[in-house]
């Protein structure tokens, strides 16, 4: 019987001596393979005990006033295909260990890899993950009867079910990995500046406004605050000036502090303000 999900294992994300990855697939015909009928409906998280709520024999009701998300009890029904019953008892083994050495990575320093679970539908454009902390399986099946034993060839097991308690929430990335989230929507240049210039008399003018035309001259009037990244810089330094009405003489400047050879420029160096 085909089945119904894409994509779905239990792996530590290492390599055997071979290079193969270390994984159990749980939808292989020809290994374990959930039923048809679809025995697994992923659970959600829930609060851990309930929450913690406000609640008093003096009000109608009650309020949450707390909440922290539990782990999720993962319950899968498969089916266990083999060409032998030594095969069939070496898979079991190998996907007990895999699932033993998650029990390993949360109650011990040595154990430093973890083990998870890898989950694609049917038309799921992306691969989710969540390491698994705990797991059952309750029961094998009856080596005397079929379908574990049989006359001619093969073995298999029906309505094998494997328990899984995972952590709350799906990653969008292998555990141990991660990818980098935007904070901020600061736009810049390829360089990552919000202004970049050369040295070789670049400048740029703002056009009069009252925000800026009204400020108070001198150096003690109002605060100036910014950051920027100088490379290095010659002359005054000079990173921000207003002129005087005319244009004769400056109002107010912001300069680059002094600076040897002993104290180079780093990003963030910040601005000193002079009076004209």
């Amino acid at each position: 019987m085909p089945c119904p999900f894409q994509w779905l294992v239990i792996t530590d994300g290492t390599t055997n001596d071979a290079g193969i990855r270390k994984q159990v697939d749980l939808l292989s015909p020809a290994g374990f393979c959930l039923l048809e009928d679809g025995d697994w409906r992923p659970a959600i998280t829930q609060p851990k005990g309930g929450g913690t709520w406000r609640d008093s024999a003096l009000a109608d009701g009650r309020r949450p006033a707390d909440f922290k998300a539990g782990n999720v009890v993962e319950q899968m029904t498969l089916t266990v295909t083999a060409l032998d019953q030594d095969q069939l008892i070496r898979d079991t083994q190998e996907l007990r260990r895999l699932l033993n050495k998650a029990r390993t990575y949360g109650t011990t320093d040595w154990q430093t890899e973890p083990v998870w679970i890898e989950a694609q539908g049917n038309g799921e454009s992306n691969i989710r993950y969540a390491i698994v902390w705990d797991w059952q399986t309750p029961n094998d099946g009856n080596p005397y009867e079929e379908p574990f034993w049989q006359r001619l060839a093969g073995a298999g097991m029906d309505d094998f079910t494997l328990t899984l308690e995972r952590e709350p929430y799906w990653r969008a990335d292998v555990p141990g990995e991660s990818t980098c989230v935007e904070v901020s929507g600061t736009q810049g240049t390829p360089d990552g500046y919000c202004l970049e210039f050369d040295g070789d008399n670049d400048m740029m003018t703002y056009p009069g406004h009252a925000q800026i035309t009204d400020l108070p001259a001198g150096a003690n009037g109002f605060q100036f605050d910014g950051w920027i990244r100088a490379d290095s810089y010659g002359g005054s330094g000079n990173v921000i000036y207003k002129l005087n009405v005319g244009g004769v003489g400056m109002a107010w400047m912001a300069i680059l502090g002094p600076i040897t050879n002993a104290q180079p420029l780093v990003l963030g160096t910040p601005f000193s303000m002079i009076a004209p």
